[in-house]
């Protein structure tokens, strides 16, 4: 893979057995501006499709990120600690890698590289199969119309603290 301008790159072999392909990679910009973005998102989509697995912290202000909806949407099976949040709720080791707690991630992290070819490929079949079936807009779509009979309240996230 082809360097990354702007990206630190740091080794989770000594921590977690990974093989020296296995990189995460962190953006120093902690900031909720765009400014922290350093591919095109072309170049992040193929950095994705070349993942099986996406680390998927929650959002700034809601547990809920677009990194999630990314990475199902490629295929990708998310390392997350919210999937019970999620409608119906993510499951472990079916179309996700849950975790509670930092020790959890960390045995997570220890376990990739054991996992076989089979089960990642089943887990991202399913993780893409989730997203098809409640996350593609024509399903959310296809969801909101069958609903709107019986809707008779609508709240918006709203992030403009205004």
């Amino acid at each position: 893979m082809r360097g990354w301008p702007g990206f630190s790159r740091v080794s989770l072999s000594v921590n977690a057995g990974l093989n020296a392909a296995s990189q995460l990679i962190i953006v120093g910009d902690g900031g909720d501006g765009l400014s922290k973005h350093r591919l095109t998102q072309d170049d992040y989509l193929a950095l994705l499709r070349q993942s099986h697995f996406v680390l998927c912290p929650p959002g700034w202000k809601v547990p809920h990120a677009h990194n999630l909806i990314e990475a199902l949407a490629i295929g990708c099976i998310p390392i997350i600690n919210y999937a019970e949040l999620m409608t119906p709720p993510l499951r472990d080791q079916v179309n996700c890698l849950a975790f509670k707690s930092l020790e959890q991630l960390g045995m997570i992290l220890e376990t990739l590289p054991k996992l076989t070819p089979d089960f990642i490929e089943t887990m991202r079949q399913e993780a893409f199969d989730y997203y098809q079936l409640y996350l593609d807009p024509a399903s959310v779509g296809r969801s909101l119309m069958a609903s709107l009979p019986t809707i008779t309240r609508v709240s918006f996230n709203d992030e403009t603290g205004i």
